[in-house]
Protein backbone atom coordinates (compact mmCIF):
# COMPACT_ATOMS: atom_id res chain seq x y z
CA UNK A 1 0.00 0.00 0.00
CA UNK A 2 1.37 3.46 -0.85
CA UNK A 3 2.25 5.78 2.01
CA UNK A 4 -0.28 8.47 2.76
CA UNK A 5 1.34 11.88 2.10
CA UNK A 6 2.15 13.80 5.27
CA UNK A 7 2.05 17.19 3.54
CA UNK A 8 -1.00 18.98 2.18
CA UNK A 9 0.36 18.99 -1.37
CA UNK A 10 -2.33 18.34 -3.98
CA UNK A 11 0.16 16.71 -6.39
CA UNK A 12 1.18 14.24 -3.68
CA UNK A 13 -2.48 13.45 -2.97
CA UNK A 14 -3.08 12.86 -6.68
CA UNK A 15 -0.05 10.57 -6.91
CA UNK A 16 -1.16 8.68 -3.79
CA UNK A 17 -4.64 8.07 -5.24
CA UNK A 18 -3.08 6.89 -8.51
CA UNK A 19 -0.92 4.32 -6.72
CA UNK A 20 -3.76 3.27 -4.41
CA UNK A 21 -6.14 2.70 -7.33
CA UNK A 22 -3.56 0.60 -9.17
CA UNK A 23 -2.84 -1.47 -6.07
CA UNK A 24 -6.51 -2.15 -5.38
CA UNK A 25 -7.46 -2.70 -9.02
CA UNK A 26 -9.67 0.38 -9.11
CA UNK A 27 -7.74 1.78 -12.08
CA UNK A 28 -9.94 -0.38 -14.35
CA UNK A 29 -12.99 1.87 -13.83
CA UNK A 30 -14.16 3.80 -16.87
CA UNK A 31 -14.69 7.58 -16.75
CA UNK A 32 -18.44 6.93 -16.75
CA UNK A 33 -18.16 4.61 -13.75
CA UNK A 34 -15.99 7.11 -11.91
CA UNK A 35 -18.46 9.90 -12.61
CA UNK A 36 -21.36 7.82 -11.30
CA UNK A 37 -19.40 7.02 -8.14
CA UNK A 38 -18.51 10.71 -7.73
CA UNK A 39 -22.16 11.68 -8.15
CA UNK A 40 -23.19 9.18 -5.49
CA UNK A 41 -20.64 10.68 -3.10
CA UNK A 42 -21.91 14.20 -3.84
CA UNK A 43 -25.35 12.99 -2.78
CA UNK A 44 -23.82 11.77 0.47
CA UNK A 45 -22.27 15.23 0.96
CA UNK A 46 -25.74 16.75 0.52
CA UNK A 47 -27.14 14.44 3.18
CA UNK A 48 -24.25 15.21 5.53
CA UNK A 49 -24.83 18.96 5.08
CA UNK A 50 -28.53 18.45 5.71
CA UNK A 51 -27.78 16.52 8.90
CA UNK A 52 -25.19 19.06 10.07
CA UNK A 53 -27.57 21.98 9.56
CA UNK A 54 -30.61 20.09 10.89
CA UNK A 55 -32.47 20.63 7.64
CA UNK A 56 -35.52 18.35 7.63
CA UNK A 57 -34.12 16.02 10.28
CA UNK A 58 -36.29 14.41 12.92
CA UNK A 59 -33.93 15.03 15.82
CA UNK A 60 -31.14 17.39 16.72
CA UNK A 61 -27.81 15.98 15.55
CA UNK A 62 -24.51 16.14 17.46
CA UNK A 63 -22.53 18.90 15.68
CA UNK A 64 -19.12 17.28 16.18
CA UNK A 65 -20.37 13.99 14.76
CA UNK A 66 -22.13 15.56 11.79
CA UNK A 67 -19.07 17.72 11.01
CA UNK A 68 -16.87 14.61 11.04
CA UNK A 69 -19.34 12.86 8.70
CA UNK A 70 -19.33 15.86 6.36
CA UNK A 71 -15.53 15.95 6.33
CA UNK A 72 -15.44 12.24 5.50
CA UNK A 73 -17.88 12.60 2.62
CA UNK A 74 -15.99 15.61 1.22
CA UNK A 75 -12.80 13.55 1.34
CA UNK A 76 -14.55 10.81 -0.66
CA UNK A 77 -15.52 13.40 -3.28
CA UNK A 78 -11.93 14.65 -3.44
CA UNK A 79 -10.68 11.07 -3.90
CA UNK A 80 -12.92 10.61 -6.94
CA UNK A 81 -11.96 13.99 -8.38
CA UNK A 82 -8.29 13.04 -8.04
CA UNK A 83 -8.98 9.63 -9.62
CA UNK A 84 -10.83 11.19 -12.57
CA UNK A 85 -7.99 13.69 -13.00
CA UNK A 86 -5.49 10.84 -13.08
CA UNK A 87 -7.60 8.94 -15.61
CA UNK A 88 -7.37 11.88 -18.01
CA UNK A 89 -3.76 12.69 -17.06
CA UNK A 90 -4.67 16.13 -15.73
CA UNK A 91 -2.38 17.82 -13.24
CA UNK A 92 -5.15 19.09 -11.00
CA UNK A 93 -2.94 21.54 -9.08
CA UNK A 94 -1.87 23.15 -12.35
CA UNK A 95 -5.44 23.19 -13.66
CA UNK A 96 -6.54 24.86 -10.42
CA UNK A 97 -3.91 27.57 -10.76
CA UNK A 98 -4.68 28.19 -14.44
CA UNK A 99 -8.44 28.37 -13.87
CA UNK A 100 -8.15 30.73 -10.93
CA UNK A 101 -5.68 32.94 -12.80
CA UNK A 102 -8.24 33.12 -15.60
CA UNK A 103 -10.99 33.90 -13.08
CA UNK A 104 -8.95 36.79 -11.63
CA UNK A 105 -9.28 38.64 -14.92
CA UNK A 106 -13.01 37.89 -15.37
CA UNK A 107 -15.62 40.44 -14.63
CA UNK A 108 -18.14 39.00 -12.17
CA UNK A 109 -21.65 40.39 -12.10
Amino acid sequence: MPNLPQSNDLNQFQDYIKKLCVERGWDKNSPEQLFLLLTEEIGEVAKAIRNHTNLHTQKHQDKAQTKAELASELADVLNYILDISNHFEIDLAQAFKEKNTENESREWK
